[in-house]
């Protein structure tokens, strides 16, 4: 996909030309007990009411890059593989348990620049955008197989994130355990099959996760 190359390639180029800082890299996984993810409101093609919700409970992981640029300010990207629903089902004529779902998983690279003290231990607070770029949708119920959906998708969405969290600089090694808010700024979709998310915006939650990093230059 050409935005996602043009995209990585000037993060490539960033981190190159800024291989003089205190860089660091790292992982960072998600406690799945405390994400979760929702779809927004969107609408049935038929106008029936419908019942929704999105997911929960699910593991999503990746690496970051952390760069100081200045006291207290620093840039912090990631690469991080995310996986979200959007369960539903028509509230008048369906119960629960012949909801269908659609299932989809992004890459996601946020950039987000960081404030943070200058302590050992020390707070920070983050804000920032992504793109996600879809690996895959499928639309799923329980009485028949998975139905590619990807065509139907938006390629690329864009989201906004803001949190916050606790940092611990020890040596070459830095750990951080933080939570986060990230609403799209675009639709997922337009009209699949019987619904329509072009009015909806989701937003994923992430109330812990914890990050590694090693530190490969000195100060």
């Amino acid at each position: 996909m050409k935005t996602q190359k043009t995209y990585i390639t000037f993060l490539l180029f960033f981190l190159v030309g800024s291989s003089f800082a205190q860089v660091t890299v790292g992982v960072k996984i998600n406690n799945p007990l405390f994400y979760g993810s929702n779809a927004g409101k969107f609408k049935a093609l038929n106008g029936k009411e419908l019942t929704h919700w999105g997911n929960w409970g699910i593991l999503n992981a990746g690496a970051f890059v952390h760069l100081p640029i200045k006291k207290h300010w620093a840039l912090h990207s990631e690469l991080l593989y995310k996986n979200e629903s959007a369960h539903y089902y028509y509230t008048a004529t369906q119960s629960q348990g012949e909801a269908s779902y659609f299932a989809y998983d992004y890459i996601d690279m946020p950039v987000l620049l960081q404030f943070e003290g200058k302590r050992m231990f020390r707070g920070f607070l983050q804000l920032g955008l992504s793109p996600k770029f879809l690996l895959s949708a499928s639309f799923n119920r329980e009485d028949f197989e998975a139905i590619n959906v990807y065509n139907s998708f938006n390629k690329v969405v864009f989201a906004a994130h803001i949190g916050g969290g606790v940092l611990w600089d020890i040596k070459r090694v830095m750990l951080m355990v933080d939570m986060r808010i990230s609403p799209n700024l675009t639709a997922i979709a337009g009209k699949v099959r019987d619904v329509d998310f072009s009015t909806a915006r989701s937003t994923s939650i992430t109330l812990v996760s914890v990050s590694v990093g090693y530190k490969l230059t000195k100060k």
